[in-house]
């Protein structure tokens, strides 16, 4: 492999324990994350979404991967999401929802 193809921008490789944030060019593909943890975020955020689109997002590597999503939801603020996808084919899950302060 030359040394121009084992090239990868820094922003994109990931590093265990260390942030990295997802491409706006594939933010779409965590909205499989967000439809998971859509009825658990509800209960906390004590209403029902009438959308829920990913508009921006990190990712970290551990014993799986933490998402970090901020969400559009239709009525009311947008949502920040905190999610856990465990390796292989475990459960995702909510680790925590909070509604985007407003200013």
């Amino acid at each position: 492999m030359s040394q121009e193809q084992e090239k990868i921008p820094e922003q994109m490789t990931p590093m265990c324990g260390g942030w990295t944030k997802v491409p706006d060019g594939e933010v779409k593909n965590l909205q499989g994350l967000l439809d998971q943890v859509r009825e658990a975020a509800q209960v906390i955020a004590k209403r029902t979404f009438t959308a829920l689109e990913p508009l921006s997002g990190s990712s970290q590597v551990v014993a799986g991967y933490n998402y970090r999503i901020r969400a559009y939801t239709g009525n009311g603020p947008n949502g920040d999401f905190a999610i856990f996808e465990p390796p292989g084919n475990g459960e995702v899950s909510l680790t925590s929802y909070r509604d985007e302060p407003t200013t």
